[in-house]
């Protein structure tokens, strides 16, 4: 960085800077004095794609909708989150393993997690038996994975960290899942989900419809059956009203490749 700053500031050099995220190039301190010129490139730039991206509000929801025997790279900002989002992966069955700094004095790294840090590291490659890898910004730039990955969650709203974290895995992906508040994520698999589908729904069965899926604004206050309704018609769902005796019910027909 200094060697960058001495450079930049000797009138006969140029200084070029290429990066995926450069609004964060702003925040190093050593350059706060500088004046930056940004530099405008192409559209079609070649680059790492996704199939499917994917928003989502609720973690929960997402967590269960994760896929067995698909491998997943999960990010999240904090340990503590990381944490408690690995038991609940667990709890489902999947298989999971967790890394963040070896320097974390506070959360120590177990020697098992040193070792799978060190693998990953060191060879490139997503831990071998593992559905789910979580790791956190200590990572989020510093490990390339070349395994073939299909799934990547980015449990943050940060723009650049969203593509720092879905970069580590350096090939296209299938599904990329990125946290949006106010976002509705809906697992059109989930026995629970399923059992309000095809049916009459009362207006305790629909606020008890969005209560399992966690319907959220923006300022992540819940949100009931109009968000979720309106939620269901844009993933292709079909909403009919059935009057039965003096109170009218709806109907959720899911999207077709989900009907059975």
């Amino acid at each position: 960085m200094d060697a960058l700053l001495a450079a930049s500031e000797n009138p006969n050099i140029m200084v070029v800077g290429i990066s995926a995220t450069p609004e964060e190039s702003k925040k190093w301190y050593e350059w706060k004095n500088l004046s930056f010129n940004y530099l405008p490139i192409a559209d079609n730039i070649k680059h790492y794609t996704e199939r499917k991206k994917i928003l989502y509000g609720d973690v929960h929801s997402l967590i269960n909708a994760l896929p067995k025997g698909e491998k997943t790279l999960f990010y999240a900002d904090h340990i503590g989150q990381i944490k408690n989002y690995q038991m609940e992966c667990e709890l489902l069955g999947l298989k999971c393993a967790s890394v963040w700094s070896a320097n974390n004095e506070k959360h120590p790294l177990s020697e098992q997690q040193h070792l799978i840090r060190q693998q990953i590291i060191e060879t490139n490659e997503f831990p071998k038996d593992t559905d789910v890898l979580l790791i956190n910004k200590s990572m989020g730039t510093a490990i390339n994975i070349y395994t073939k990955v299909p799934n990547v969650v980015v449990h943050s709203t940060n723009k650049s960290t969203q593509i720092q974290a879905r970069g580590r895995i350096r090939q296209d992906i299938e599904k990329l899942y990125v946290l949006q508040p106010d976002a509705t994520f809906i697992d059109y698999t989930d026995e629970k989900v399923r059992s309000y589908l095809n049916r009459p729904l009362s207006v305790e069965d629909k606020a008890a419809f969005a209560r399992l899926i966690g319907v959220k604004d923006k300022q992540t206050h819940n949100r009931g059956w109009t968000t979720l309704k309106r939620s269901l018609i844009a993933d292709g769902c079909v909403i009919k009203q059935k009057r039965i005796g003096s109170k009218n019910y709806d109907i959720v027909i899911p999207p077709e490749e989900y009907r059975e």
